[in-house]
Order: C-alpha cells, then structure tokens, then sequence
C-alpha cells in the first residue's frame, strides 16, 4: 500500500513537470451525482437501482490527458434479506485513474476514463446497524465516458456513464464472504476548472 502511494506521488510530480499547452486551468474540481443499477448480486441476492455522489480533483498533464482522484459514494437496497436483514448496500472509497478529453472543436467533447477503485462495502439494517462490512478490502477499475460540455472558460456540464467493479471480502458474525460488487452509474457532473 504504502509503495502504491509513493509511485502515485512520484508518477504526479513528474507529470506536473511536462509542458501542458500556453492555456491556464491545469487543475478541476468536480461533483458528480446519480443513479446506479446493479449488474450482478451481490452475495447471491439482487440490489435494487440506487444513488451516488462523488467528489474529485483532476490535473492536467498533456492537453487531453488528466489524472484524477476523488471520494465515491453509491447506495442500493437489496431486493431480498442479505445476512438475515433487510438491508442497504453501501459502497465507499476511492477512485483514481485517467481521463481522455478527445480533441474536437466543439463545446461538447467527449471523454473516456479508466480508472482503479479502493473501495470497502457496509451492510446497514434498515435501522441503519451495521450488520456487515468489508473494510477496504475491495480493489478494482472502473471504465467510462460522456462528455465535456464547456459553459464559460472555467465551468463545465460532465454528464456520463460508468461501469465499476470491485471483490471486497464481506465479514458478518466470525465468517468472511467474497462478493462482488458491479453497476453501472449513470450522472451528471459539475466541473471547476482554474
């Protein structure tokens, strides 16, 4: 874990050190809320659609190319009783990764990201007791796109679709399950660009 975060830092530093282009706004902000639909069980029971929210900053390495890293979180309830309750699923953590602007002229681009997931699942009761939780032991990737639609020289529409997928290993009572966790996410995001 700790190597992970070195390379990241290291990887950043020499990043910000490459040539971007003569324009400002290296650096965004961004919150991003929606829907996610479930594409598999998980621990053998389905999720009913939910909703999500993440927040994230961004840095602009080459003119269409930016890392980005931010705080995701997604909610679903379970159709049926999971662990012996009737449940919401809850998944929390972190996203990193890349994200493409394709370079067209129009003030709605494209983008795609790929990106990696650190993220951990609570199963709360529907009196919000944690009955379950994974405790960041889910790692996974995340891939997506829509687009990059410009309103002024420093804000941005960022509606999209991403598909995430993660294992945590889930501990209920003295037994650990492996789960996992996919959905789809379909948002919108507001950018700050400076």
């Amino acid at each position: 874990m700790k190597r992970n975060n070195i390379v990241a830092i290291a990887g950043l530093l020499v990043f910000s050190a490459l040539p971007v282009s003569a324009q400002d706004n290296r650096w965004s902000v961004e919150i991003r809320a929606g829907g996610n639909i479930s594409t598999e069980s998980f621990a053998e029971v389905d999720q009913k659609a939910g909703v999500g929210l993440e927040g994230s900053v961004a840095y602009r390495v080459l003119p269409n190319l930016s890392l980005y890293a931010g705080w995701d979180w997604q909610h679903r309830q379970a159709k049926d009783p999971l662990f012996g309750a009737t449940a919401d699923v809850e998944d929390t953590g972190y996203a990193y990764g890349v994200r493409y602007l394709f370079p067209v002229d129009t003030r709605a681009k494209p983008f795609l990201r790929l990106g990696g997931l650190f993220n951990h699942v609570e199963i709360e009761d529907e009196d919000g007791t944690l009955v379950a939780d994974s405790k960041h032991t889910g790692q996974g990737w995340e891939m997506g796109g829509g687009l990059d639609v410009t309103l002024n020289d420093s804000w941005s529409l960022t509606p999209g679709v991403r598909y995430r997928r993660f294992s945590p290993d889930v501990r209920f009572g003295g037994t650990t399950t492996s789960a996992t966790v996919a959905y789809v996410t379909l948002d919108v995001g507001v950018a700050w660009k400076f």
